[in-house]
């Protein structure tokens, strides 16, 4: 199965949040079994990867769109969907609370 993290809140301050994400996706490359982890980030803050490039089955991915222009299709027209920003997904989990302005 091919699990895309929504990692965003990497690209910020390190909270509660940002703690939770990091353990999950440490926690998740080393379990058992063969899912990929992609963990997805948006273009706008680009910078290095929060987690080391060698996790087993865990992959980190840009988007060329900016979280602000997501948030608000994302809340208006639920586009673009996921795959096209991150590629295949049979599941996408996000911490973030996309309700919110």
């Amino acid at each position: 199965m091919r699990i895309v993290i929504d990692a965003r809140i990497f690209q910020g301050e390190r909270r509660g949040q940002w703690q939770y994400l990091y353990y999950l996706a440490r926690a998740l490359s080393a379990s058992a079994g063969e899912n990929e982890y992609v963990l997805w980030y948006d273009g706008f803050r680009r910078g290095k990867f929060v987690l080391p490039a060698d996790l087993p089955r865990l992959r980190q991915a840009w988007s060329l769109w900016p979280g602000r222009v997501l948030r608000r299709t994302w809340s208006a027209a639920a586009f673009p969907p996921i795959e096209m920003l991150a590629g295949k997904a049979d599941v996408f989990h996000s911490p973030f609370n996309h309700n919110q302005t």
